[in-house]
């Protein structure tokens, strides 16, 4: 997860829509289609948040049944890796991995 930021404010960015976004808890339920990986970013910052929201309305509309992981999500370690930190996009990466292998994935 960003530095500084809290877990339980992840899915805030779902909050404006018009439509619920189903959360994964346990494992995936079998009429999701895909599963839609958020990222810090796209829980986080302002800007991409608004992608976000935008992928989730053109999912919905489109009929695909998506959920996300919310809280269970954490950071793909996509800065780290840019700042030259391979180490903790290593150990980022491979917690992703177990995260979906956990649900089935």
């Amino acid at each position: 997860m960003a530095k500084g930021l809290n877990a339980s404010g992840r899915m805030d960015w779902a909050s404006d829509l018009d439509f619920e976004v189903r959360v994964v808890e346990d494992e995936i339920p079998d009429d999701v289609e895909w599963l839609f990986w958020v990222g810090c970013a796209g829980a986080y910052e302002d800007r991409a948040k608004k992608t976000t929201q935008a992928v989730a309305e053109l999912l919905h509309l489109a009929g695909v049944e998506f959920a996300v992981l919310g809280e269970g999500e954490t950071c793909t370690g996509d800065s780290a890796r840019r700042s030259g930190n391979e180490f903790l996009f290593q150990m980022l990466a491979m917690q992703n991995v177990e995260t979906l292998n956990g649900l089935g994935v």
